[in-house]
């Protein structure tokens, strides 16, 4: 599994400012480089790199999240730093997830790190 990220922005004629339209996580298998699926994402992702730990899918956003996508059901949601792990947006995510012993670390744009605990639907990890 190899999964690769890009973001797009609108940039009118100055002075006008740039406008976000979206970001696309997409997975290809590895020995083919054949897309296996592809999910749109409602946060920039200009800085993060995807990482695959245990089926799931990491990428960190520009407005501070973490988000988990399921590897084998075609990229769905199953997990939202915000939302699972409660940490509220952090600053801008500027490193890949780490995953490690059922947690996932994060470097934010404020210097922070962040360690959070590792629940989905596939269970705790």
């Amino acid at each position: 599994m190899i999964a690769a990220a890009n973001v797009t922005f609108v940039i009118p004629c100055y002075p006008y400012s740039s406008t976000f339209e979206g970001s696309i996580l997409a997975a290809y298998d590895a020995q083919t480089g054949v897309q296996k699926w592809s999910q749109s994402i409602a946060h920039p992702i200009t800085q993060s790199s995807p990482t695959v730990s245990n089926g799931v899918v990491y990428i960190g956003t520009d407005d501070g999240y973490v988000l988990g996508f399921d590897e084998a059901n075609g990229g769905n949601p199953i997990w939202n730093s915000v939302v699972d792990a409660g940490t509220g947006p952090t600053g801008p995510v500027l490193s890949p997830s780490v995953v490690s012993r059922n947690r996932v670390h994060w470097v934010d744009g404020n210097g922070t790190l962040w360690v959070v605990g590792i629940c989905v639907a596939h269970g705790c990890y």
